[in-house]
């Protein structure tokens, strides 16, 4: 009788248990890549936001609900630290606080799942407004430098910084 070629079972259960290995040790290095990762795009999703706003004021495009309005911003509420709001400032003062009933919501952006922000110096809300042509950027609560930092469950976190020039940077 010829040799048959292939595999026998005991060679099966032998990689079979090597793959189950492999996975074990390779999965929770995935979940921890996955939250961090998260984290990274939250920040960088906030921080473009924030850019946006800056270069729609720079552009001195008119708000839609706003005719003869070129002030854009973004409004983070500690009561809410899932998400924010990008906003067309439409009241005459220009005061660079978001208010829903005078201002034009152009985007409410939830950050993803298991991320948060959290703003330091017992702060309740963030607004960030830049009104053209430079644009002059107006922070509230008045400050040189506002820190914005995200937080997953892990206790990992990314911060977003915003100061008075306009510079805007994830650290």
């Amino acid at each position: 009788m010829p040799k048959q070629k292939g595999f026998t079972l005991v060679e099966m259960l032998i990689i079979l248990v090597i793959i189950v290995v492999l996975l074990i040790i390779a999965l929770p290095g995935y979940n921890s890549s996955r939250q961090t990762l998260a984290l990274e795009r939250s920040a960088v999703q906030l921080a473009q936001d924030i850019r946006w706003a800056q270069e729609m004021a720079m552009s001195a495009r008119e708000s839609s609900e706003c005719p003869g309005k070129y002030v854009y911003g973004v409004s983070l509420d500690q009561n809410e630290p899932e998400k924010y709001f990008v906003f067309g400032d439409c009241d005459e003062d220009d005061d660079g606080i978001y208010q829903p009933e005078d201002d034009e919501l152009i985007r409410e952006e939830f950050l993803e799942k298991d991320i948060s922000f959290n703003i330091p110096n017992n702060i309740n809300n963030i607004d960030i407004v830049f009104i053209p042509p430079d644009p002059t950027v107006v922070i509230t609560p008045d400050s040189e430098t506002i820190s914005i930092i995200l937080e997953n469950e892990k206790g990992g976190s990314k911060t977003v910084k915003v100061n008075k020039i306009g510079l805007i940077e994830i650290e």
